[in-house]
């Protein structure tokens, strides 16, 4: 018998495989990829899990009017969360982005 492994957990500010939704005149969600054809839903949803940059590994959801606006939304919020840290960051520059908040603080203070 072979042992079944766990999928390694996303990265720092990253998220998964982006699934897509419709909805035809405030129904139910359905499926991107059961729209017919000759179907224009007004109404999606793009759904993924992000790995916040505390660890915690979340579902994000963002709404529009098309799949190409609701899948660019999500990877929006995916980008602004993340700041100027990504998964490559090492931790001096976390502290250089900390101090230089700290400093632009006091100055605004005085």
């Amino acid at each position: 018998m072979g042992w079944i492994m766990a999928r390694p957990p996303l990265e720092l500010g990253t998220y998964g495989e982006i699934r897509t939704y419709y909805r035809l005149d405030g129904g139910k969600w359905r499926p991107g990829d059961t729209l017919p054809d000759d179907v224009k839903a007004p109404e999606w949803k793009a759904v993924a899990q992000f790995r916040d940059w505390d660890g915690n590994t979340r579902q994000v959801e963002r709404s529009s009017t098309t799949e190409a606006k609701a899948k660019a939304a999500l990877k929006e919020r995916a980008g602004t969360a993340t700041g100027d840290l990504n998964a490559g960051s090492r931790v001096h520059h976390a502290i250089d982005l900390y101090l230089a908040e700290a400093k632009r603080t006091v100055v605004d203070t005085s």
